[in-house]
């Protein structure tokens, strides 16, 4: 076999070009083999190899029979395969990515965040929600996701691999409140989770109107005026 240098330069290379290396599989150990560059970058994709901050790979696994693997998310009484993506509310996910590297404490950075959760290879398969609940004492190795639905588009396929990660495509959030009853006291749970800006105006006016905003927390303020009447108040 001639030297590696030898070898004429490919200055442009394409995804299904090959390269050489050495099997290391049992069974197949020191085996001369070539390799598609497509499959290499699926294997660093596929087992989180490709350092992203805030995004952590697993594969979907539909059939449980036999237990849970590490590095899956599931369905909680398994199945799965073909459900639309606007079915899904809750998720067990593995406490190992699909890298097997333990990720359990971060993980835990994912509750009360906006999340997107898309198939690799596929990304019109997705959803954008809002983590509302992670039991960590859901099964031992496992966290058991509960969120609420944003947007939604296709289906969730079997073996397939799924990135989850901080959704930051909605750009500042926003929320419209509709103040329907004249009130003086205005008790809002915007869920922007934080103290944000607030505008209020009346009905059949753009004039803006000045009242106490009160932050109880990140998600809940309420406006108090000087005297009782309807409208809306926009919050960012």
């Amino acid at each position: 076999m001639a030297r590696i240098s030898t070898y004429a330069l490919d200055a442009k290379p394409e995804i299904n070009d090959k390269v050489i290396g050495t099997d290391n599989g049992i069974g197949e150990a020191q085996k001369t083999k070539n390799y598609s560059l497509r499959e290499v970058m699926a294997l660093f994709n596929e087992r989180n190899l490709v350092a992203v901050a805030d995004q952590v790979i697993f594969k979907f696994q539909d059939d449980i029979t036999e237990g849970r693997e590490h590095g899956t998310i599931s369905l909680e009484g398994g199945g799965g395969h073909g459900l639309p993506m606007t079915d899904l509310f809750d998720l067990i996910v593995s406490t190992k990515n699909s890298g097997d590297i333990i990720i359990a404490d971060y993980i835990k950075t994912f509750l009360s965040k906006e999340l997107i959760i898309a198939e690799m290879g596929n990304i019109n398969n997705f959803v954008t929600c809002k983590l509302v609940g992670l039991d960590n004492n859901f099964a031992p190795g496992f966290y058991k996701f509960s969120f609420f639905m944003n947007e939604s588009n296709g289906f969730i396929n079997k073996e397939k691999h799924y990135i989850i990660g901080e959704f930051g495509g909605q750009g500042d959030k926003f929320f419209e409140y509709p103040q329907a009853q004249a009130s003086a006291f205005w008790q809002i749970q915007h869920d922007l989770n934080k103290k944000p800006s607030v505008t209020v105006s009346a009905p059949f006016s753009d004039e803006e109107v000045v009242g106490k905003v009160t932050y109880i927390d990140d998600n809940n303020l309420t406006i108090t005026f000087n005297a009782a009447f309807s409208g809306k108040a926009y919050l960012n």
